[in-house]
């Protein structure tokens, strides 16, 4: 975040340069205006947030020298590239990066299911041959930038369903509708030449209306029951849990990214 105070940018300073590696930019600060009211960048500050092909041009360097003759005179020359490793971050988890698709899953429902409820429409007989049923599913994966790898703690979420409503871009899931399918995660240096891990969380949602209202929402712990034509919660009869156990997925996407 850039520093406010009385910091008056040299236009004379500022240069750009465009090669075929990437784009990097010096920009030139002093501190002697008090009418002045820039503010003074600081590393990992984006050079432009709203223009694409800058907003990865980040502060990389930063050199103070005096200026004036007077000891308390600063001059700031700053330096931004977007060398490799350079990706803004977020601090919220809506602001992730997120990628994934809709598409569907098929129901084999089974023609000797004894009671089904399935008939032919004309002469009210049994259907006697297999059918499949559609119902929509989704996946999605969470990219975040971070310093360390949390494995065994990501391993303790795998296979889990969420516990509590489960919010990313902007998007709210009903909760036991979004199951955690696991991490891949890549390692890379930042522009200071630090280790760090883009992880990518992979998810798998499956909502379906539970009523007309379409306010609620079945979730991963509900099967379609084929003689009722229905989704039906499943529990284990010793244990009293469901198909899948719960975990609040949001706090592994929660916190900061790592510049």
């Amino acid at each position: 975040m850039a520093k406010s105070g009385h910091y008056k940018e040299l236009v004379s300073g500022y240069s750009m340069t465009e090669t075929t590696t990437g784009i990097s930019c010096t920009r030139v600060f002093i501190d002697t205006d008090p009418t002045a009211s820039t503010d003074l960048p600081e590393i990992g500050d984006s050079l432009n947030l709203l223009e694409e092909k800058l907003k990865t041009v980040l502060v990389v360097q930063i050199v103070t020298t005096k200026h004036g003759d007077h000891p308390s005179n600063q001059m700031y020359t700053v330096t931004y590239s977007n060398a490799p490793g350079n990706e803004n971050t977020a601090n919220n988890s809506n602001d992730l990066p997120i990628s994934g698709g809709l598409s569907g899953e098929a129901i084999n429902i089974k023609a000797d299911q004894t009671g089904s409820l399935f008939i032919w429409k004309d002469d009210k007989t049994p259907v006697a041959q297999d059918l499949f049923k559609k119902i929509l599913t989704g996946t999605f994966k969470v990219t975040k930038r971070l310093s360390t790898l949390d494995l065994v703690k990501w391993s303790e979420y795998a296979g889990k369903i969420n516990s509590i409503a489960f919010t990313v871009a902007g998007q709210t899931f009903e909760p036991n509708a979004v199951l955690f399918n696991g991490v891949e995660f890549e390692e890379y240096n930042n522009s200071l030449g630090r280790r760090r891990w883009k992880v990518g969380f992979s998810f798998s949602t499956k909502q379906l209306p539970a009523g007309v209202s379409g306010n609620t929402y079945y979730g991963w712990n509900h099967i379609l029951d084929e003689r009722k034509n229905e989704f039906r919660e499943v529990q284990d009869s010793a244990n009293k849990v469901g198909l899948y156990q719960t975990a609040n997925l949001g706090l592994l996407i929660s916190g900061a990214e790592a510049p």
